[in-house]
């Protein structure tokens, strides 16, 4: 199942700033409580929206900060087929996407922009 990144790094983004916390600490402090092995760059990616799929890792991180990943799940769209019209899309997306929520936005007007003209 695919999720709404640029939603969720925004939700983590919010926590941390409501947690008063920096990156780092949240990186320790779950790290602490989850008795894994955590790093700094895991959380940057998370929040920036730099990672390909769910992982444990995002799970933790979620966890902590008392997110909810069904609530950012992306529903309508057979994200297992690996083939006909479901993996072209994807994978276009996956060529054309930066990585970034800002890339993730424009990405996104452009194929809404598409969908307008196609009807």
């Amino acid at each position: 199942m695919h999720l709404d990144k640029v939603n969720l790094s925004k939700r983590l983004r919010e926590f941390l700033k409501d947690a008063k916390i920096n990156q780092v600490q949240m990186a320790l402090e779950v790290a602490r409580k989850q008795r894994v092995k955590y790093h700094q760059s895991q959380i940057s990616r998370a929040v920036n929206g730099r990672y390909r799929e769910r992982t444990r890792s995002l799970e933790v991180l979620c966890e902590y900060a008392g997110i909810d990943l069904k609530d950012f799940e992306l529903k309508g769209i057979d994200s297992t087929s690996t083939d006909g019209p479901n993996a072209e899309i994807f994978a276009a997306v996956e060529k054309a996407w930066d990585r970034t929520p800002r890339g993730a936005r424009i990405l996104s007007r452009v194929i809404l922009a598409v969908g307008r003209e196609t009807t």
